[in-house]
């Protein structure tokens, strides 16, 4: 099975499951939450249940799009990214489907989670892209040379690992916090890497 069939069964089930349990929402649906896994933000549940599905098929729709027009090296690290962006809203839509059913404020387990894994998915995706302009860590030294993108890279994927890493262990050890600040610390790093490998290039 391809994986942009993958990404449209993903997106397909979120959207299916949303309409089944949409009796049983209740009028608001939390949409949001803040940094510690706490609800700060909710939605009608017309727009809960739907909002990120859609969002998710019109994505897939558009990639597909652009996918068949792209040149053959760019096109398996557009599919794949576009698998693991599905992978990470579907889970997200669970997330805030379950919160809301079960009347639960906090999501922080199952969020830092979600993180964790995502960091792990691009730690596994990163050294595997060749250089592109829409996917990778896309600053100005990398798109000007092969060397330094792809060791900017391999060494991303080495952040995003240990960030999912430290994700997952902080989410058994009580601090599902701490895989947020990890994502987000990984991106900032892996740009902040990709000037320090240009530089010494």
């Amino acid at each position: 099975m391809s994986s942009m069939r993958s990404s449209w069964i993903l997106g397909t089930v979120a959207l299916v499951g949303s309409a089944v349990v949409y009796p049983w929402l209740p009028p608001e649906v939390p949409i949001h939450f803040d940094v510690t896994g706490h609800v700060d933000g909710t939605a009608p549940k017309a727009i809960g249940a739907f909002l990120l599905p859609v969002i998710t098929l019109l994505t897939i729709a558009i990639v597909t799009w652009v996918h068949r027009r792209r040149p053959e090296h760019e096109r398996a690290p557009i599919v794949a990214t576009t698998l693991l962006s599905t992978a990470l809203l579907t889970g997200l839509q669970t997330i805030i489907l379950r919160a809301a059913l079960l009347g639960v404020t906090d999501v922080a387990v199952a969020l830092g989670t979600l993180l964790a894994l995502a960091s792990l998915g691009l730690a596994l995706l990163l050294p595997r892209v060749r250089r592109n302009p829409v996917v990778g860590i896309r600053t100005p030294w990398t798109l000007a040379s092969d060397e330094v993108w792809a060791r900017s890279h391999r060494l991303g994927g080495y952040f995003f690992a240990a960030a999912g890493v430290i994700g997952l262990s902080a989410v058994l050890l009580g601090c599902p916090a701490v895989a947020v600040v990890a994502l987000v610390a990984a991106a900032v790093a892996a740009g902040v890497g990709s000037w320090w490998i240009a530089r010494e290039a």
